[in-house]
């Protein structure tokens, strides 16, 4: 396997900066990606695909767009990448996957001074008040299925734009809580002041692993399999395992603690 992606490494030319600029969405995600005071985007995610980037001499040119905008120009060829990407039938239609990037886990943040009991999806239900979720965002296949069929299931969530409101939502108790990345809420809640009267309640919604996504109307052959070499050579390097190490530092403790260890 080494053997065979050496000799493609040479096969393959090494793209010029000038002849490689990949445009990427992103969005303010702390602390995944985000826009440093200095204007420039900052962040783990943002490391991890320059990392990838770099491997073959591309440089990134972000550009700030919600997910679900950024999934639509994705299939169109309207935008390169995007990081942290489930993948989906739908969306292997129109887009190439290389990874895994990291294992994401969603859970709930709620006040500190809930005790909710629980121990399965339909038990986010009996809580006695709505929990908002984010427009465009994948909690997985169960969560999704009885989101669209489900009347008595979807009529507890309320759906935002993304996590300002969740968390606006929440101080002002017109919501029980919100799913949120399980590594996000974390720095979150170390962080920032409005998330200081915050818990993440131990009961996983859902986990997977995540991807870079590439767009397969504007990202040619070649460049796809010249990056699916540098991510093995990133991998084997250490470079992905570095940056996942440093962005894992900040201690929030959780009872079941799901791994974000770059597999």
């Amino acid at each position: 396997m080494k053997l065979n992606i050496l000799v493609l490494i040479y096969v393959i030319p090494q793209l010029s900066l000038a002849d490689c600029l990949v445009k990427v969405g992103v969005e303010d995600f702390f602390p995944q990606s985000y826009l440093h005071s200095s204007g420039h985007w900052q962040g783990m995610n943002i490391e991890l695909a320059e990392a990838l980037l770099d491997t073959i001499n591309c440089t990134p040119d972000y550009t700030t767009i919600p997910r679900k905008r950024a999934l639509h120009l994705m299939m169109n060829g309207e935008i390169d990448m995007l990081l942290n990407v489930s993948i989906t039938e739908e969306r292997k239609q129109g887009m190439y996957f290389i990874g895994p990037q990291q294992n994401e886990a969603i859970v709930l943040g709620i006040d500190e001074d809930s005790k909710f009991s629980i121990s399965s999806i339909d038990d986010l239900t009996h809580l006695g008040g709505l929990i908002s979720i984010q427009r465009g965002a994948h909690y997985g296949d169960e969560f999704s299925l009885k989101l669209e069929n489900e009347p008595d299931f979807s009529h507890y969530f309320v759906t935002v734009n993304g996590n300002k409101d969740k968390i606006k939502l929440l101080n002002l108790g017109r919501t029980i809580g919100f799913l949120e990345e399980y590594y996000q809420l974390r720095h979150a809640i170390a962080i920032h002041p409005e998330y200081k009267n915050v818990k993440i309640h131990p009961f996983v919604i859902h986990t997977n692993l995540v991807y870079f996504a590439f767009s397969k109307k504007s990202i040619k052959p070649d460049v796809y399999l010249s990056l699916k070499i540098g991510f093995e050579k990133a991998k084997e390097s250490g470079s992905f395992l570095k940056i996942i190490n440093k962005y894992n530092r900040v201690d929030v403790p959780i009872e079941g603690e799901p791994t974000g260890d770059f597999k």
